[in-house]
């Protein structure tokens, strides 16, 4: 045996290197040949002694040690040299193995076909973080319970996942989405009359859920918090809106002073955490009756200007 080196340039790079190689010599019927034993990644010895690397790799392949192996720069070459033939000889016995033991059957890929298939990782992800805020808990506190529990979980995770109106979320549980299993609903009892009773459930429950949940995601992410920020906006109504207690005619944003108006306003806690939300009349308000009304804390210094308030510790 001995060690061959072939100049080598990358295609991609353009980068120009040597690769060494362990060749030997042999003969068959149609004379002299020469096969690749195996391949030297890196060779930094001196080209005296490659003779002396090819005799001892070719006496440890053979199970012999080498008297050259007494030399420790050889005998490192030498080991890292065996050690990746034996690695490499063991994938490719793995791979030989499994062509001679597989149990193979024809396919037509094109009469493969998929059925009932659902999403289930950001399912799984919405699940996580609904049993850490401990979301049944606070729930059952609002008067629900039984089946009314599992379809809130359902309606709420996939809300959080594919946002969209009650009827395209009844449309991702029904046929996109593994919340069923994950919540315990039996698709054959489950329509879309229910997704609409448990949103009106979850909206008149709305002010014992919100601050039970902030309070639950203060304590799963612990901060104290004295700087909240808040900010008002408003849509309109193309109805006539008569039984709408709250929509009134107002100055509108989109230039749309025809039709009636609600004004939404909106608390965040500086890690943009909602605090609470309320929808209230499009009429002109003072700054601090809308936060009196959003917030019923008596203690605050407001900054009008930048739409903040500070809480004392």
């Amino acid at each position: 045996m001995f060690i061959r080196e072939t100049p080598t340039v990358n295609k991609k790079t353009g980068v120009s290197y040597s690769k060494y190689q362990l060749v030997e010599s042999y003969r068959c019927e149609k004379g002299p040949r020469q096969r690749i034993v195996m391949t030297l990644t890196e060779l930094d010895l001196d080209k005296s002694l490659w003779p002396a690397l090819a005799n001892a790799i070719a006496q440890r392949l053979s199970g012999v040690t080498s008297l050259f192996e007494s030399d420790p720069i050889i005998a490192r070459y030498v080991d890292l040299a065996i050690t990746k033939y034996a690695i490499r000889s063991e994938v490719a016995a793995a791979k030989e193995t499994r062509a001679t033991e597989a149990d193979l059957e024809m396919v037509d890929l094109s009469s493969a076909k998929t059925i009932n298939s659902r999403s289930i990782g950001p399912e799984l992800i919405g699940n996580s973080f609904y049993e850490a805020l401990s979301f049944d808990k606070i729930l059952e506190s609002a008067g629900l319970s039984g089946e009314s529990l599992g379809i809130a979980k359902a309606t709420i995770i996939a809300r959080l996942i594919h946002p969209g109106s009650d009827r395209k979320t009844y449309s991702y549980i029904n046929s996109n989405s593994s919340l069923p299993e994950i919540c315990g609903i039996d698709l054959s009892k489950f329509h879309k009359d229910k997704v609409y009773a448990i949103a009106d459930k979850l909206y008149d429950a709305k002010g014992v859920i919100e601050p039970a949940l902030y309070r639950a995601s203060s304590d799963l992410f612990r901060t104290n918090t004295r700087l909240f920020l808040f900010d008002l906006t408003n849509t309109y109504f193309e109805g006539s809106t008569r039984g709408n207690s709250l929509a009134k005619h107002g100055h509108s944003k989109e230039k749309r002073f025809d039709c009636t108006l609600v004004s939404l306003a909106l608390l965040v806690d500086h890690r943009d955490y909602p605090s609470t939300q309320r929808y209230m009349r499009a009429i002109p308000l003072s700054l601090e009756l809308s936060l009196a009304y959003l917030m019923p804390w008596s203690l605050y210094r407001m900054d009008l200007s930048l739409g903040m308030l500070f809480l004392p510790l």
